[in-house]
């Protein structure tokens, strides 16, 4: 048996050898030469000898940890100050997310202040406090404007034109929405115009929003209300038309 070469006093990277420390019985019964070490930055630790020699271990953990600590400080310097949509990073947040997920303090162009985990940022699978996804529901089907008629008929025909137009689950999307109709911003946007349009245009509870032309959009120049009748004379000769 070869004689045991003793490493005491050695340096092995940021570790020096201090002792022969006790051996570690292996589960086949051999035994595992350890040697107790002090790394450079004052941490006691024991360390198998094969470790030591074949460069794998080179210190107590530390070095590691500040290798961590520095990257981290990196990518910090890297998205601070980036913008991600309509977030810009402030800084570290100080705190992280599931799967230990670095979190960031944002400032969204709303004014809003949010939290989000690096791979949400850099996937842009966040681009907001939330407000986008609330403008774009607003700019939909799902408008929340707080003018007190929500409840009425004439909203619900104004929920039910834009939804026919923009939501693709809504029924008659692919009559409207889906071959390219759409409505006009003036009244996609604002509630409050297009009810007062349809007031001075002859709305009144038995008649619906018809368009003169079956191919055109919702807008001013190209809808009137009319008649369950007139809107299916109307339509039905624009069913003619395109068969010709």
């Amino acid at each position: 048996m070869s004689k045991l070469k003793d490493l005491t006093g050695q340096k092995f990277g940021e570790l020096t050898v201090i002792e022969r420390a006790e051996d570690k019985l292996r589960n086949n019964g051999g035994m595992v030469v350890r040697w107790k070490c002090k790394c450079s930055c004052g941490t006691e630790k024991v360390i198998e000898a094969y470790s030591l020699t074949s460069g794998r271990t080179t210190s107590c953990g530390c070095v590691g940890k500040q290798r961590s600590a520095e990257n981290g400080k990196k990518n910090g310097k890297q998205l601070t100050g980036r913008r991600f949509g309509r977030l810009t990073v402030i800084g570290d947040a100080g705190k992280t997310y599931s799967g230990n997920r670095k979190m960031w303090l944002c400032k969204c162009d709303c004014g809003n202040y949010t939290e989000v985990p690096t791979i949400s940022l850099t996937t842009g699978a966040t681009r907001s406090c939330g407000c986008l996804k609330s403008e774009t529901s607003k700019e939909t089907c799902i408008s929340r404007e707080k003018h007190g008629m929500t409840k009425s008929r004439i909203y619900r025909i104004w929920s039910g034109m834009k939804a026919r137009c923009y939501c693709k689950t809504a029924s008659g999307y692919d009559e409207y929405g889906g071959v390219g109709i759409t409505v006009c911003a003036e009244w996609k946007n604002d509630f409050e115009k297009f009810y007062k349009w349809s007031l001075k245009n002859g709305y009144a509870e038995d008649l619906t929003i018809d368009r003169l032309d079956g191919k055109g959009n919702y807008e001013p120049s190209n809808c009137r209300w009319a008649t369950r009748s007139v809107q299916n004379k109307n339509r039905r000769k624009f069913k003619r038309g395109k068969k010709t």
